[in-house]
């Protein structure tokens, strides 16, 4: 018995040639690289996205700080409120480098005897520990104790590393003025508005310098005490009158 095998190609079917397998093998590369390509763009983008928010987290806990601080400035005058002043401390370009004040931002509490007001002072300082971030460590020194009967111990925060200089301005008689000493006889107690400049090192050596960190904060201060008709002539019994209050100047009526 003689078996017979059919050698035509079925009809309809037929195969690739070889320039059509090539052809196909560079579409399909090129898919590939332009997937290849976009994926990396999508994780480049992620983690620059990541780094700019953790970044933005401390910095905008510093400046909530700062502006707090500001808002709530005590006017000198009293036992418990001494000057707004400035010292330069000839680091970077800063034109003053330390800001010393008294803030009402203290938090009362039973397990403390200290009042609200509190002595706070912002400079720049060397870090603890040098690692490969250049630049200074930006620290806010405070004390509630404000009638020691030794040297004052300040305690330091330190805020954000990495800043180059610091500088203040304060908007006084329509003019930005780069120093404040309000112990001086000439000064008014407090400027209208202070702006605060924190100036980084960069990333990297070559850099363009990154845009400083700055905010303005207005002071807004009122001055009320009530007095009776035996205190002030001519004034009605309970009556409302303008005035410093008893052994202090204005404080600041702004959100704490």
């Amino acid at each position: 018995m003689t078996l017979r095998i059919n050698s035509r190609p079925w009809p309809g079917l037929r195969g690739f040639t070889l320039v059509e397998v090539l052809i196909g093998t560079l579409c399909f590369a090129v898919i590939l690289a332009a997937l290849n390509s976009a994926f990396y763009a999508a994780l480049h983008l992620q983690t620059q996205t990541t780094k700019l928010v953790e970044n933005a987290i401390p910095m905008n806990q510093v400046a909530s700080i700062i502006k707090r601080d500001l808002r709530n400035i005590v006017a000198p005058g009293g036992t418990l409120a001494g000057p707004l002043l400035t010292e330069t401390q000839g680091t970077g370009n800063s034109h003053s480098g330390r800001l010393e004040l008294f803030t009402s931002t203290g938090v009362i509490s039973d397990e403390q005897y200290w009042g609200e007001v509190q002595k706070v002072a912002y400079y720049l300082q060397e870090p603890e520990v040098r690692n490969e971030t250049k630049g200074m460590d930006l620290v806010r020194a405070g004390t509630r104790n404000l009638l020691p009967s030794t040297t004052e111990d300040l305690t330091e925060l330190r805020l954000v590393g990495g800043v180059e200089s610091l500088e203040f301005y304060f908007y006084s008689d329509a003019e930005w003025r780069d120093t404040w000493d309000s112990t001086l006889e000439e000064e008014t107690p407090l400027p209208q508005a202070i702006k605060f400049l924190i100036h980084f090192v960069p990333a990297e050596a070559g850099q363009k310098e990154s845009r400083p960190m700055e905010f303005v904060v207005p002071l807004v201060t009122q001055a009320r005490t009530n007095q009776t008709a035996s205190a002030v002539s001519g004034s009605p019994a309970g009556s409302e009158t303008t005035g410093p209050p008893p052994g202090g100047g204005p404080l600041n009526q702004g959100n704490r």
